[in-house]
């Protein structure tokens, strides 16, 4: 049954290449039609994104995540990049 109150957890498992890859792809595809980017600027949700995992490590003390995060974020980031150039 319907349980509005119920919350959902939405959780991947990649690794730091898969992120590379998937946002290659994103940023490939954005190079093949480059009219979405009127619409969306993807590379500031990413480091709002970044900000924000930051600030709730942070927050529950969890510092050693901060290396992961970085790294996490570089790899989405050169992904897409390369992706939107050479794609």
């Amino acid at each position: 049954a319907y349980v509005p109150e119920a919350s959902a957890v939405h959780s991947h498992h990649y690794s730091l290449f898969t992120q590379f890859r998937r946002y290659y792809t994103i940023g490939s595809s954005l190079k093949t039609h480059r009219w979405i980017l009127r619409y969306a600027l993807a590379e500031g949700e990413g480091l709002r994104f970044m900000k924000e995992q930051l600030r709730y490590v942070t927050e529950q003390h969890n510092y050693f995540w901060i290396p992961y995060i970085f790294l996490e974020s570089f790899a989405k980031y050169a992904g897409y990049r390369i992706g939107l150039i050479a794609g």
